[in-house]
């Protein structure tokens, strides 16, 4: 199937071909991250969740530089708390 979004800020069109059997878990309620691991954020954001290109998402939003960004956690904290949601989100099912 071929996409052709326009993105609603800058009305820029963009056209890509996707797997039909894909689109289809898409809209069978599946997350756009996992039926398109193979994408980058940006095509996800642009084709599938709010229709804003790139250039146009950091115009509004900005630009977040790793490098910029200062983390008082100890180096192991971010790893302790996906690996407690894996194991609630286990528990869960």
């Amino acid at each position: 199937m071929i996409l052709k979004v326009k993105c609603i800020q800058c009305g820029t069109e963009f056209t890509k071909e996707f797997d039909d059997a894909k689109i289809e878990r898409l809209m069978n309620g599946e997350l756009v991250q996992d039926v398109f691991p193979e994408l980058t954020s940006d095509e996800r954001e642009l084709f599938f969740i709010t229709h804003i290109c790139d250039d146009c998402w950091d115009r509004l939003f900005g630009v977040e530089d790793d490098e910029d960004i200062e983390c008082d956690y100890p180096d192991d904290y971010i790893e302790d708390l996906i690996e407690l949601s894996a194991e609630e989100f286990a528990d869960s099912k």
